[in-house]
């Protein structure tokens, strides 16, 4: 299942006493940096019973980072660097989750929750608050967590013959540093889509903290 999560531009100030040049010449006083998100789920679910299954997750990421640097007049700065923002791609898988789904309702709706960990499987980077205010070079794009985290969730199916309406809640948070010293934060997911027959097909919103 492939779900396309995020295309963002950001736009932002950028402090000179923050940033390293390859070469001595003027300060950029506005950088502009575009993302583009995708996120792949390899998901597998097996069932013991009618209401209990162990499901496994494993998000891959690709990150594609482009960062320009303006002066005050508006002319571009190509070659300016930035500790925080730089033309990159990036790919790599992130936490693997393992989920027990507890059928609590069964008939219209169906509900199911989900409880269990996330396994800190995808890359980690350094603190990049930290990093920051040091003025160093750093990474903001993180894989996994690095931490074991718990997870939370409930999802509701609502059935009107071979047609339904499928609706999923989810939490995820961070305990504890991870051994870089770096603490996730809290995210919240949701999304819904119509199923039918065997297969199902939609658009997924998520919202919540990045």
């Amino acid at each position: 299942r492939g779900e396309l999560l995020r295309h963002q531009v950001l736009r932002h100030e950028v402090d000179v006493r923050d940033v390293r040049r390859q070469e001595h010449g003027p300060g950029a006083d506005v950088g502009e940096q575009r993302d583009h998100v995708a996120d792949l789920a390899l998901a597998a679910s097996l069932g013991f019973t009618d209401w209990l299954a162990l499901e496994a997750r494993l998000p891959l990421r690709l990150v594609e980072t482009t960062a320009q640097y303006h002066d005050e007049q508006g002319n571009e700065l190509p070659e300016f660097e930035s500790i925080h923002h730089r033309d990159e791609t990036l790919f790599g898988p992130g936490d693997l989750e393992l989920v027990n789904r507890f059928r609590v309702v069964s008939g219209s709706p169906v509900v199911d929750l989900r409880l269990g960990l996330a396994l800190p499987t995808g890359g980690i980077e350094d603190n990049p608050f930290a990093l920051g205010r040091e003025g160093k070079r750093h990474q903001h794009t993180f894989f996994g967590s690095g931490t074991l985290d718990p997870i939370v969730g409930v999802d509701a199916t609502f059935r009107l013959g071979s047609f339904g309406l499928a609706t999923t809640l989810t939490a995820r948070t961070a305990l504890y540093e991870n051994p870089r010293g770096y603490q996730a934060g809290t995210r919240i997911g949701g999304a819904a889509f119509p199923v039918h027959g065997l297969g199902s097909s939609g658009i997924q919103l998520f919202g919540g903290p990045a």
